[in-house]
């Protein structure tokens, strides 16, 4: 019996999008369905099976990863960091980082031992695939034209 050959899913692509634009508060669902080069529904069901989680999910799961770095490895202001990991609302970022990390964020940067158990950084994970990480020289930041 021959052998099927599986045709990339754009997932890859879409991830590594993702990576890159993180930051950015307008990336949405409908975007990484652009890169992917599928439509919205098909790329959430695809999006599902290959990481676990939902797009919110993933990319809430990112912001907080590095917001929790930041917290830790930085003096800047949880305000500014709120908006440099792609927030739009302080009080939705303190009300997302208490649900996943168990503190808020000034309490995770003051007292280590409050520390809630920390999230993996899905972007790490990401670009430690070989076959993402060779892709990520061709990745699209989000203020170039799609």
């Amino acid at each position: 019996m021959p052998t099927r050959t599986t045709m990339p899913d754009g997932i890859d692509d879409a991830l590594i999008f993702i990576c890159v634009n993180y930051a950015d508060s307008r990336l949405c669902l409908d975007m990484a369905a652009q890169v992917a080069g599928v439509s919205r529904f098909h790329f959430s069901r695809m999006f599902k099976a290959r990481t676990g989680a939902r797009f919110v999910e993933y990319l809430t799961r990112i912001r907080l990863a590095e917001a929790s770095n930041r917290l830790l490895n930085t003096e800047d202001s949880v305000s500014s960091i709120c908006y440099a990991v792609g927030y739009r609302d302080l009080s939705n970022f303190h009300r997302m980082f208490r649900r996943h990390y168990g503190t808020t964020p000034s309490a995770h940067r003051r007292h280590p031992a409050a520390r809630g158990a920390l999230i993996g950084d899905a972007c790490t994970s990401t670009m430690a695939d070989p076959i993402v990480r060779d892709r990520y020289a061709g990745s699209v930041p989000l203020n170039t034209r799609l």
